[in-house]
């Protein structure tokens, strides 16, 4: 495994993406820091729409209508925060992957992204019957709120990841 991250380190990207050999690449660091940053708050703001909604704020709003289009900016943000993340994670690849402070971002990551995927399948099944009058279920408004805390403890527990390997590069 090391073998492999080191080539990822050692790629042609990871390098260009740490030389200083044009403006665009010497700022590249802070460049895909603020796209990764803005991908999440894309991301996280259409999640909250969604788990708020669903937890019975904005019950002006049907939720199939309001649902559909913030699913899929929340989709297009995961994957902005996807492409950033991994372009950022390509220079330092050997460096953080044996981190515990990486394998906890990555841990509390699948658990939000598994959270995300099931309140998605949940309101896709349900929101005609949920806009019908039905009441929401108690379990879609779990996934709510665990969708609430997850996605931004995803933001903490990268930022302290990034601040422990400055720590450990001074």
């Amino acid at each position: 495994m090391h073998a492999v991250l080191e080539a990822i380190q050692g790629s042609p990207l990871a390098q260009l993406l740490t030389s200083d050999r044009w403006t665009i690449t010497a700022h590249s660091k802070q460049i895909l820091e603020t796209l990764h940053f803005i991908a999440f708050a894309l991301q996280i703001g259409a999640i909250m729409v969604v788990s708020l909604r669903l937890l019975g704020f904005g019950r002006g709003a049907a939720v199939a209508a309001l649902c559909r289009p913030a699913f899929r900016t929340a989709w297009v943000g995961f994957a902005a925060v996807l492409v950033t993340g991994a372009l950022q994670f390509a220079p330092i690849a050997a460096e953080v992957f044996y981190r515990p402070s990486f394998r906890a971002k990555i841990a509390v990551l699948t658990i939000a992204l598994a959270t995300l995927l099931w309140l998605h399948a949940d309101v896709r099944r349900h929101a005609g019957a949920w806009d019908a009058g039905e009441s929401i279920s108690g379990s879609t408004k779990v996934l709510a709120v665990l969708s609430l805390a997850l996605w931004p403890t995803v933001i903490v527990v990268a930022r302290l990841m990034y601040a422990f390997v400055q720590m450990a590069n001074r």
